[in-house]
């Protein structure tokens, strides 16, 4: 994880609606992406007046959250593509194997005829 010299608070809401805050350990690196964050703050979708450090860090907590439930999302539909995807080759197969039956069907019984 790094050095982690340097921490901050934010704060969270509770199972009971009121808000707790919580104690971050942030590294060197995280204080220099920070900085990087704090100062385009329009690229960022902070309003420049509003950079304060806890409003950056929680830009950078709900766009994490964001970015991470976009990849458990395309997860998700990536898995439900390969079973649809797998489900339409074994219908596919299926198929195959019906036609198969019925062209031997047929020539076995033009083979009795």
């Amino acid at each position: 994880m790094g050095d982690m010299s340097a921490a901050t608070s934010g704060t969270t809401a509770t199972a009971s609606g009121k808000k707790a805050r919580k104690s971050v350990s942030i590294s060197p690196r995280d204080l220099r992406d920070l900085a990087l964050i704090r100062e385009a703050p329009q690229a960022a979708g902070l309003d420049a007046t509003d950079a304060s450090e806890s409003a950056v860090l929680a830009l950078a907590l709900h766009e994490g959250i964001r970015v991470l439930r976009e990849a458990q999302e395309g997860a998700l539909y990536a898995q439900e593509a390969e079973e649809i995807t797998g489900s339409a080759a074994l219908s596919a197969e299926h198929e195959q194997l019906r036609r198969r039956r019925a062209r031997n069907a047929a020539a076995s019984e033009d083979s009795y005829r």
